[in-house]
C-alpha cells in the first residue's frame, strides 16, 4: 500500500476516540488529533496527553490566541515532516497563503504560549472542572437531562430534546442566557460551556445558573 492509500484516523470530539489511537498506532495508521477546541482546556497542553498518544498531526486553533485573533496551526511529527523534507518539488509540501503567519496573530499566540507555560494555568482548568462537578453534577438523572459531562474546564449538559444535533434548543436558550448576561451556543441538544481559564467564580456561577435553568426548562 502506498503512502497515498494508507488510512488515516482523526481523533475529535474530546477524549472519546483517544483509546482507539493506541490500537491504530500499532498498525501504522497515521493519527490526527483535533485539538482546535481542547488545547489547554482540559488540564494539559493537549488532550491527547491524557491517553499517552503521540499523534502524527495536531490541528490547533482557538486556544492559540485565547480567541483574540484568528490563527490556526498544523503540527507535524518528525516522521511526517521527513516525507516532505526533499529537494524534489514534486514531493514537497508547497504551502503559503495570504494570511500565513500573520505577524499580529503570531505575536498574540507567542505571548499566550508564554502564559500557558505556567503550570498554574492548567491547574486552573482542573479547578474549573471541579466547580462544574459541584454545580452541575446534581443534574445527572434529572428528568429532561440525558447526561452531564465534565472534562477539565469544559462542561456539557445533554438535554432530552428531540432532534439530536439538529434540535432547536438555541431558539429558546439564547434569550434565556442573554437575559442573564451569559452567552451560550448549544450544539443541538447539548448545552456546553468553555469559559476562559481566567474566569472568576462569579462568572462561572452565572454560567452554571443558566445551564441549570436550561435543564429545568
Amino acid at each position: 500500500m502506498s503512502d497515498d492509500e494508507r488510512p488515516v484516523a482523526v481523533l475529535g470530539g474530546g477524549l472519546a476516540g483517544l483509546t482507539a489511537a493506541t490500537y491504530l498506532r500499532r498498525h501504522g495508521v497515521p493519527v490526527i488529533a483535533d485539538e482546535v477546541m481542547t488545547g489547554n482546556r482540559l488540564g494539559a497542553r493537549w488532550a491527547c496527553q491524557f491517553a499517552g498518544v503521540a499523534p502524527d498531526l495536531i490541528c490547533a486553533s482557538k486556544t492559540l490566541t485565547g480567541g483574540l485573533m484568528p490563527l490556526a496551526v498544523t503540527l507535524a511529527s518528525p516522521g511526517v515532516v521527513a516525507g516532505f523534507d526533499t529537494d524534489d518539488l514534486a514531493r514537497s509540501l508547497l504551502h503559503g497563503h495570504s494570511f500565513t503567519a500573520h505577524p499580529l496573530a503570531c505575536a498574540v499566540a507567542a505571548e499566550n504560549e508564554r502564559i500557558v507555560a505556567d503550570p498554574a494555568v492548567h491547574r486552573r482548568a482542573v479547578e474549573i472542572g471541579a466547580f462544574w462537578e459541584r454545580e452541575l453534577g446534581s443534574l445527572r438523572g434529572r428528568p429532561g437531562v440525558r447526561d452531564v459531562r465534565v472534562c477539565g474546564s469544559v462542561a456539557a449538559v445533554e438535554l432530552d430534546a428531540e432532534g439530536g444535533y439538529l434540535a432547536p434548543v438555541g431558539e429558546w436558550l439564547h434569550p434565556l442566557a442573554v437575559g442573564r448576561g451569559v452567552l451560550l451556543r448549544p450544539l443541538g441538544n447539548v448545552v456546553y460551556a468553555l469559559p476562559p481559564l481566567g474566569s472568576s467564580e462569579e462568572s462561572l456561577m452565572r454560567i452554571a445558573d443558566v445551564m441549570r435553568a436550561a435543564a429545568s426548562s
